[in-house]
């Protein structure tokens, strides 16, 4: 199956989690007592409005996930979804500020929020009176969590890498976005795995989420150290293992895996790996 399939099926469910807790909500039909607000839907017939607030909306991976809830909504018929995003996996404020607004203005019967910064949302809805799930993050305030064990996922991933390249290994971890929950719970994974496995993690680099930034770091670290035998990364690097190796030819020995691989760049590294 292709991951663009794989991702906007993942939508899909989150779409139906959704309606499941809004009509669970209010009591599975009409909301009584409220003539008035849009929010709600008066009857089990009425078109339910949900909204989802995602890390960004400027990502290929996030792209997928916004086609699948859009193809959900068309299939599903009856329900409305407001998809918001943050301008970058960076913009905090921004993403608080899309939070608050669509709770306060009560937009919505039930809210689904991949969160930046966990601690901050959950604060932001201390209080909320509608149904939350959490996308990718887990947060407090949140019913469900819809997404990946992070730590568990990058702890699979760093074991066949130590697996592979054997004890003393050299290694360097690419990290997005340094104190991100995310990010900080996949390093945690490889770093548990490798060194487990007896590897050296000579580095770990952040490339905070932009993808420039990421050419730039990979290009850096292969530079820096002539003795890598695999780099592992956490989220935006795969597609700048791809773009660096070139200018690197003497790297394409140099083992490379990733989490969330995007279509397109997987055919990619699998072939570096089979020039091993």
């Amino acid at each position: 199956m292709k991951r663009s399939n794989l991702f906007k099926r993942s939508a899909a469910m989150l779409l139906a989690g959704l309606m499941a807790v809004s009509m669970s909500a209010c009591g599975g039909s009409s909301a009584s007592g409220n003539d008035s607000g849009d929010s709600q839907a008066s009857s089990s017939g009425d078109t339910h409005k949900l909204s989802v607030v995602l890390k960004t909306t400027s990502s290929e991976y996030w792209s997928y996930v916004i086609a699948g809830i859009e193809q959900a909504e068309k299939d599903l018929g009856n329900v409305e979804v407001d998809v918001r995003g943050a301008n970058s996996d960076t913009d905090f404020d921004g993403q608080l500020n899309m939070v608050e607004t669509i709770v306060n203005a009560d937009m919505c019967e039930a809210i689904a929020i991949a969160p930046l910064q966990a601690d901050q949302i959950a604060n932001a809805l201390t209080g909320a009176k509608i149904p939350v799930l959490a996308i990718d993050t887990n947060f407090d305030q949140a019913e469900t969590f819809i997404g990946t064990a992070h730590e568990d996922a990058a702890y699979q991933g760093g074991k066949y890498v130590a697996e592979k390249i054997g004890k003393g290994g050299k290694v360097v971890i690419l990290a997005n976005i340094q104190g991100e929950s995310t990010s900080e719970a996949r390093v945690a994974g490889y770093k548990k795995a490798l060194e487990e496995g007896g590897c050296e993690i000579i580095s770990t680099q952040y490339t905070d989420g932009v993808g420039d930034k990421a050419v730039t770091v990979t290009d850096g670290v292969l530079q820096s150290f002539t003795d890598i035998d695999a780099i592992v990364s956490a989220n935006h690097t795969p597609r700048a293992m791809i773009n660096t190796l070139p200018l690197n030819s003497e790297d394409t020995r140099t083992m490379m895996i990733g989490i969330h691989v995007v279509e397109g760049i997987g055919p990619s590294i699998l072939m570096i790996g089979e020039t091993q």
